[in-house]
C-alpha cells in the first residue's frame, strides 16, 4: 500500500511539472495563430514542402502539428482538399517529418530543464527531420515507389 501512494505522489508531481510547462505554452501558441504568425510560418515553410516532395498545403498540416500535436496536425491534414495523387511516400513522408517535429515547443522546454539547451535540440530535431524526409523522398524518386 506504501508503494502505491509513493507511485501517487511522484505521477502528481511529474503532472504537475508537466502541466506548468505545457498550459503556458500552448496559451503562447494560441496567441500566435490568432496575431497570425501560423499563416506567416505556413508561407515560409511552403517551398520547403516542395523540396520534400509535398504539396504545399501540407505547410499547415506541418506548422500545426510542430506548434501543437501530431494529433492535431493530423485532423488539419483529413481536412485538406489534397486530391488522388497523394502518394504513398509522400504519406511517409509527412509521417516522418511529423514524428521529427511534433510538439516541438513543449519538448523543448522540458529538454531545457533536463539540461539540454534547446538551440541544439531544435536544430538537431529540425535538421535531422528535414535531411530524413529530404532522402526518404530521393529514394522513393529514385526508385519510383
Amino acid at each position: 500500500m506504501n508503494k502505491i501512494k509513493e507511485l501517487s505522489i511522484s505521477s502528481y508531481e511529474i503532472t504537475l511539472e508537466l502541466f506548468k510547462v505545457m498550459i503556458p505554452t500552448l496559451i503562447v501558441i494560441k496567441i500566435l495563430e490568432e496575431i497570425g504568425f501560423v499563416q506567416v510560418l505556413n508561407t515560409f515553410c511552403a517551398p520547403l514542402m516542395l523540396l520534400l516532395g509535398l504539396p504545399e498545403a501540407i505547410s499547415l498540416v506541418f506548422t500545426t502539428s510542430m506548434l501543437t500535436s501530431p494529433y492535431a496536425g493530423l485532423i488539419i491534414f483529413s481536412g485538406l482538399p489534397i486530391d488522388e495523387t497523394f502518394t504513398a511516400a509522400q504519406a511517409s513522408v509527412l509521417g516522418l517529418l511529423i514524428l521529427f517535429t511534433h510538439s516541438l515547443p513543449i519538448e523543448v522546454i522540458i529538454c531545457r530543464k533536463a539540461g539540454v539547451r534547446a538551440r541544439a535540440m531544435i536544430f538537431v530535431r529540425l535538421g535531422l527531420g528535414v535531411l530524413s524526409c529530404y532522402l526518404l523522398n530521393f529514394f522513393s524518386r529514385l526508385l519510383d515507389i
